[in-house]
Formats: structure tokens, sequence, C-alpha cells
């Protein structure tokens, strides 16, 4: 299609703000993919009214839930990237949330732990191929991490071009705490943090939850933007022309999120001259869980990972009795997540740690899964990812749904775990987990 047949078709399409499903179809030749309600209800689409916009904005909609993601938004969300990714006329991806209280707290746990075998694989194997694709995704893609990011939220996202914080920021993967395990290729970008070693496998470990500073000291996020601002910078970004190369739109982007992005400032920094523009962040202090005292425990009894779950129990009730705060804390947490999934994301945080490129370098950590080999890496977790997604939903699925049961239904937050405490987890049942089904059984659904 040419610039000028665009330029007419987009003037009989627009529609303004956000287009329905017929526009859309029109707008990308074919009908959309996945189940078309959920384009007008959880999934919204937009294309600005100008003739020349290349911006295409993705928003979560299911507020009440807090945009988590059911099996339709996946699977829709799946099928889209690629005619994202080759239509010339989308220059900028925007994903974002309704309702202002979350980005997205991960997946629908609720409709998976109730859920057909043939459901909850479709609903991973699209989520998995979904992070994925994006991984090797082109153009810019802008993630707007507002409120609550959590989970499948994360992995939808994590790969973005730019990662937005704000100063209600929430990121965490707490997937122990309901006996699942942490998925969408955390092992990855977890073991490839720019922190003290050990941070990411804490993370994993006790789904420690994460501010704007920490998210921006660990390289998780690439900027922080205040709340306040967030609306003016989407409208300069839904003005980014269309047709634009990737290396074109990435700098037109990476000056629009520059112009708004603020540094925080702690209590011990300098602050701003007084020609500087006045600053509407709050100091980096309150938004900060990862305080010296945690790094300092990540490194000591997490840089280096024993080989079996009893023996890092072991060194945490070693360090407990000669008075570390930290593996206190650590052990005390403990007593309220899933044993076996603490033990089997001990054992998949060392696979990704061995999978580690050797030439790797700290600034591109950890988000460089474009580069061929690392992308090799990314695939190799989210394909143990999915097996151990069927173990814990399908093969083995007591403590996921005794999680969901505590934490989402009941809500007496008293799990009963199988086994019931950490002293009974043998390795035998870590193996058992990562060797459930055909290692491969993710790749169907690359190709879909």
């Amino acid at each position: 299609m040419s610039v000028s047949d665009f330029k007419r078709e987009r003037e009989g399409v627009a529609t303004g703000g956000v287009l329905g499903r017929s526009a859309l179809r029109r707008l990308f030749s074919s009908s959309l993919p996945g189940p078309g309600a959920f384009w007008d209800e959880t999934l919204l689409l937009g294309f600005p009214e100008t003739t020349t916009g290349g911006c295409l904005s993705v928003s979560l909609n299911r507020p009440r839930q807090l945009n988590a993601l059911n099996v339709d938004m996946v699977t829709a969300l799946h099928a889209l990237l690629p005619r994202v990714e080759e239509d010339p006329r989308v220059s900028l991806l925007l994903l974002s949330g309704q309702g202002g209280r979350a980005f997205c707290a991960g997946g629908d746990i609720r409709q998976v732990a109730g859920a057909p075998r043939a459901d909850v694989a479709r609903l991973f194997g699209h989520e998995y191929a979904l992070v994925f694709k994006t991984s090797k995704f082109k153009k810019p893609h802008v993630a707007l991490w507002d409120g609550i990011v959590m989970g499948g939220g994360v992995g939808i996202s994590i790969f973005a071009s730019h990662r937005l914080c704000t100063e209600t920021t929430l990121w965490a993967m707490p997937e122990t705490g309901i006996g699942f395990f942490p998925d969408v290729g955390a092992a990855f970008f977890l073991s490839r943090l720019k922190a003290a070693p050990g941070v990411g496998f804490l993370l994993g470990l006790v789904g420690k939850r994460l501010r704007a500073a920490d998210l921006l000291a660990t390289g998780l996020a690439t900027h922080f933007v205040p709340r306040a601002h967030l609306a003016e910078l989407k409208e300069k970004l839904e003005k980014v022309n269309g047709f634009l190369s990737p290396e074109a739109a990435r700098a037109e982007v990476d000056r629009i999120v520059d112009e708004f992005s603020e540094p925080l400032f702690s209590s011990s920094s300098s602050p701003p001259s007084s020609s500087s523009p006045p600053s509407s962040s709050p100091p980096s202090s309150s938004l900060c869980n990862l305080t010296a005292d945690v790094l300092d425990g990540c490194e000591k009894y997490f840089s280096v990972l024993p080989e079996s779950f009893q023996a890092l129990l072991a060194s945490l009730d070693e360090g407990a009795a000669s008075g570390c705060r930290f593996a206190a804390e650590v052990k005390q947490t403990l007593r309220d997540k899933c044993p076996l999934s603490c033990a089997v994301w001990l054992a998949l945080f060392r696979q990704a740690e061995a999978r580690k490129c050797v030439d790797e370098r700290s600034d591109d950590a950890p988000f460089y899964a474009q580069r061929e080999e690392e992308g090799d890496r990314l695939l190799e977790v989210l394909r143990q990812d999915f097996v151990l997604a069927e173990a814990f939903g399908h093969g083995y699925p007591e403590n996921f749904k005794e999680g969901v049961r505590a934490v989402l239904v009941d809500k007496d937050n008293r799990p009963q775990w199988t086994p019931s405490n950490n002293a009974d987890v043998h390795e035998d049942d870590v193996r058992r987990m990562l060797n459930y089904c055909e290692a491969n059984g993710l790749d169907r659904y690359l190709h879909s």
C-alpha cells in the first residue's frame, strides 16, 4: 500500500480515540485475531485520527481484575504482534492498562486453576510464545508500568524497548506464594540483572516487591516518568509518524521519553541545580525496597547457589543462627511459600545461569534477547517454563489449586502445601516437575 492510498483509507476509517472492530479490520486488511468481543471489551486498540500517525495503542481493559490476562486476551495479543511488526503504517507499539490501579496483575489464575488441560496449555503456550516474539520485536515498544505489574504482566512487557515506571509502580514475581513458579522467562531475565549478585534469585524465591528506584537500579525499568506526566507523554507518542524505519522511530521515541523522564534523587545525592527544571519525582529513598542490607544478603547467600534446596535452607539456617537479619527474614518468609515451588525455582534459576553467554556485557543485561545466541537461551527457558506450567497446572495441580483457594477464593492465607514443609522436599520431586512432559511442547504455539 502506498502512502497516498493509506492516507485515503485512514481518512475514511478514523473514528477518534479507540477504534471500533470494523474500522480496525479495514485498517489491518483482515479480521482481527481472536474472539471479536475481546477487541471491544478487554483489549482496546487505538490509532491516531491523523492520516500520518503511526502509534498503535493497546490497552488492557479488565480494571476490576487489575487487568489480569485471560486466555482470549493472550491468544489475541500473540496473533496481533506479527501483524504490527509487518505493517509499515505502524511505527510504534504502546501498551498500557486501564483503571489507574494496575498495568497488569498477571494471568487470571482463578480461571487457569479451574480450566481443562487444553485451555491451560493454550493460555501458557500463547503467553510464552508472545514473550519470545516480543523479545524479537524490532520496532519501538513502550510499556507504561503504572500501578501493579506482576507475573504475566511482567512477561508480556519485559522486552519492551522502553519500560516506564512511576511513583505508583509495584513490581513482583509472586508465584511461589500461590503454588506455582516464576514463569514467563523469569529465570532468563532475573539471572541477568544489573544489581548485586543473587538479587534476581531472591525476587523469584520470595516474590519481593520492587518500587521505581529498585527497577531503575536493576535495569528492569528504563525510565522514571511521574504519573502526572503520563497523559501528555501518551499524547506525544500517539503523534509519532507512520512508515518510519525502526531506527528512525526509536530515535523519535527516545526523544519524547527523555523529555518526560526524570531522575530519582536520594537524600544523600546532590540536588538538582537552580537552573534545572523543577522535578515532580519523589526522593528515591521512598521508592526503594532493595536496601543495602538486602543487597549484601543476596550477595552472601545467593551469589553462588547450592545444588539442592536443602543445602540452601541449611545455609539460611546457619546464617539466622549466627544473627544475620537477612537470613532470618528470608527463612521466615519461606514459611508462607510453597516448598515445591521454591525448590523448582532454585533448579530453574541454576539452569538459566548455566546457559548465560560467556561474553555477556553488563551494560546489555538483562534485556538483550535480540542477540541470536541469547534469543536461543531465552527460548530454552520458555520451553522449560511450558513443561513446568503443564506440571503445576495439570499433572500435579494440588499446590496451585490450594494456593488459589487460600489467596483468592477463601482468602484465609493458610495454604496446606504438598509437601507441607521445606524439609520434606526432595530432589526427585523437583526432577518429576522439570521432566513432566515433552521438552518442545511450546513449539507448536511459536508457529501459530
